[in-house]
């Protein structure tokens, strides 16, 4: 399995490869389909080239968990997500998502597509607010509440 971190020379078509799964191009109504009966990628002619590398990402992560064919919910959230991790540099991410706010054009400096970049969007706002805890007592707000007396990051009182 290869790991979900950022990786440069991330290559969706090796990967592939190295899975021995079959990769074929033809025309279909979707960018890309994982058909696990035959263990094959199939991937539309006319997709742009800019959309190759990041929708064969996608469907590397569905042909390493096995996943069933149709398109559940769950298995495509996962997959633009993993895809995502190692697509995106997450230098770039901050550095990107700090300085414009069309998502579109972020997704064209990262090289990943829209449903990769709100499935890392939504991880890193939900990291993010996993870390900020508040917890409320009585009249009392804390932030970041750890076991013990006196043991918090901040105390907010009303």
């Amino acid at each position: 399995m290869q790991p979900l971190t950022y990786d440069p020379a991330y290559d969706p078509v090796e990967h592939l490869d190295r899975m021995k799964t079959r990769l074929v191009v033809h025309s279909i109504d979707l960018p890309a389909i994982w058909v696990p009966e035959r263990n094959m990628v199939i991937r539309d002619r006319g997709l742009r080239s800019d959309l190759i590398r990041p929708v064969l990402g996608h469907e590397c992560v569905h042909v390493e968990n096995s996943d069933p064919g149709g398109h559940h919910p769950r298995h495509e959230a996962r997959a633009n997500l993993h895809s995502a991790f190692r697509m995106a540099d997450p230098g770039e991410w901050a550095k990107l998502t700090a300085i414009y706010c069309d998502y579109d054009r972020i997704c064209l400096e990262l090289g990943i597509t829209r449903a990769q970049f709100l499935a890392l969007h939504e991880h890193q706002r939900r990291s993010a607010a996993s870390r900020r805890r508040l917890e409320r007592y009585g009249d009392t707000i804390y932030l970041e509440p750890r076991m013990g007396a006196g043991q918090w990051a901040a105390r907010m009182s009303a």
